[in-house]
């Protein structure tokens, strides 16, 4: 039995619609395309973007918060106490505002940064999985916090 996630299809599509119609207020002049990497374990997250400009230069760029935010909804809705929630996310757009992304759901996320150990076992406790669905690497990292469940 599959148990739904908080929410469907038709809401997972409005939050990445509306992150694209932030995105095209938001980008720099004489953007042509985007990508976004939105990592998360607990409450730790990291977000961080490319742009390619018409003239076909690549320039590192910081989203703002609210995209943030927007990535945090989208993944707090799609949990369930099945498969827990997905880790990371790679949100592509071409100018002028046609997208695609995909989805981590169990590969350990690659962070800039490294999150705290305590933010794994917090992954477990926000989003629980069902046993057989929680990665190894998870596991091992929620248990050498020594705060795992």
């Amino acid at each position: 039995m599959t148990i739904p996630a908080k929410f469907g299809d038709v809401d997972q599509e409005r939050i990445l619609t509306e992150i694209a119609d932030q995105l095209k207020f938001l980008l720099p002049p004489g953007w042509d395309y985007v990508q976004i990497k939105y990592n998360a374990i607990g409450e730790y997250r990291e977000t961080a973007a490319i742009v390619r400009s018409v003239a076909e230069t690549l320039t590192p760029w910081t989203p703002p918060e609210v995209i943030s935010d927007l990535f945090a909804e989208l993944r707090a809705g799609a949990a369930n106490p099945v498969g827990g929630a997905w880790l990371g996310a790679v949100f592509e757009m071409r100018h002028p505002g046609s997208f695609r992304v995909n989805f981590n759901g169990t590969a350990e996320p690659e962070f800039r940064n490294p999150p705290p150990a305590e933010a794994f076992a917090d992954e477990l406790r926000r989003f629980p999985r069902a046993a057989e669905n929680i990665p190894d690497w998870l596991r091992l990292r929620a248990d050498e916090s020594g705060d795992a469940s």
